[in-house]
């Protein structure tokens, strides 16, 4: 009987942790990204769900939080290491627009701020546009980090800098107990044609001007995308089938 038990146990939880795996990268991200498709040069029509692969134009330039680095286009993160925990305690992008080229057209870009409810204007109303944007760079990563410190609690942060960005955004480096917080301050930064693959849609912003609001923007080519979420729902599927069989071989019904 406790043979029994414990076949059903262990079955239990690989069919929990496929189940979970496939859902999150075939069901919510490889199947929705998918639903995206190329348009045939300069034939882009407002409202389509497209895939753009081009590269950042040259726009206005912005500078990098924390670096101070001319910029189109940046994204800063501060993480936290607790145990085998990680807690993104900033995860920020830049509001600015900014423009994305391809051998037809230039297109302006609209970008949605990570955990935001923040409205933006569309012709005479204001929507708050959601995106999925943290749970598919944790699988496909960012590119190359433009510039990244840290510390632990064997190795202080020295950078004066990343100290001075931290005491501006009331982030302690030492815990309630006088030791250091283990912390990993990350930047990237993007420019004139680095490489650019967007999922979104053209809108019309009234009768003149039109901007492409994304649902997805990443740095990594679709096909690229689609081997690594693959890969890891092959993973996924793979604990389901084992869990079934471990619960088939223990002689308990499903």
């Amino acid at each position: 009987m406790m043979s029994y038990f414990f076949a059903w146990f262990i079955g239990f939880w690989f069919i929990l942790f496929g189940g979970m795996l496939l859902k999150a990268t075939i069901g919510q991200q490889l199947r929705p990204l998918l639903s995206y498709h190329k348009p045939p040069l300069g034939q882009i029509r407002p409202g389509e769900k497209i895939y753009f692969q081009g590269q950042y134009s040259v726009g206005k330039s912005i500078l990098s939080p924390l670096t101070k680095t001319t910029c189109l286009r940046w994204q800063l993160m501060v993480i936290e290491t607790r145990g085998k925990q990680s807690i993104r305690l900033i995860d920020q992008t830049s509001k600015s627009t900014f423009f994305v080229a391809d051998q037809q057209q230039i297109l302006e870009v609209l970008p949605r701020q990570q955990r935001s409810g923040t409205a933006i204007a569309i012709g005479k109303s204001r929507v708050v546009l959601s995106s999925p944007q943290q749970e598919l760079d944790n699988y496909v990563g960012l590119g190359k980090c433009h510039y990244q410190v840290q510390q632990n609690i064997f190795m202080p942060l020295k950078d004066p800098q990343a100290i001075a960005f931290l005491e501006a955004n009331h982030i302690n480096p030492r815990g309630p107990l006088g030791n250091r917080r283990g912390l990993v301050l990350r930047e990237y930064i993007w420019v004139a044609g680095d490489p650019v693959y967007i999922y979104g849609k053209l809108i019309r912003r009234d009768r003149q001007h039109k901007i492409f609001i994304p649902w997805v923007i990443t740095h990594q080519p679709r096909a690229r995308i689609v081997v690594i979420l693959g890969s890891l729902g092959l993973i996924g599927l793979s604990l389901l089938i084992a869990g079934i069989t471990v619960i088939l071989q223990g002689g308990l019904p499903l």
